[in-house]
């Protein structure tokens, strides 16, 4: 999956946890933060790079910079 955060984009593994990517590779997975509500649970999403910064490599972006995600 390509994942554009403002200007910036790296390509990222889907994936279902941290330990099934590995070093070196960026993964959009879900992470540790969700709630339960009465219609559904929420679940936030979160782009990282195992053994680096995704933060880094996309610029270091804002807060509520706009996030694409493209199917590769």
């Amino acid at each position: 999956m390509w994942v554009q955060v403002g200007d910036r984009g790296v390509e990222a593994t889907v994936s279902d946890g941290t330990f099934e990517v590995p070093a070196g590779q960026t993964s959009f997975a879900p992470g540790s933060s969700g709630w339960r509500t009465p219609v559904g649970d929420i679940i936030w999403y979160e782009v990282f790079a195992r053994g680096a910064s995704a933060a880094a490599l996309l610029g270091h972006p804002a807060a509520g910079t706009e996030v694409k995600l493209t199917p590769r």
